[in-house]
């Protein structure tokens, strides 16, 4: 019964951290946490919560890097 006690107030201090994780990663790559993708989004990564991480779409020759 205490490692099951133990066990449970770990994961609830440990979960926050991990889900802050994927929402840093989404803003890394310029994207948002949302349920679904737009039709001109496309999926790069997965959040947590089952979410998707979603980047507007950018059309070929578009790129807004400089060379």
């Amino acid at each position: 019964m205490r490692t099951f006690i133990f066990l449970s107030a770990f994961l609830l201090f440990v979960a926050p951290a991990k889900n802050e994780f994927f929402g840093e990663k989404c803003k890394k790559l310029n994207g948002q946490c949302t349920h679904f993708c737009h039709k001109n989004e496309e999926l790069v990564a997965l959040c947590s919560k089952f979410l998707s991480c979603c980047v507007p779409h950018q059309p070929c020759g578009s790129d807004n890097e400089d060379d």
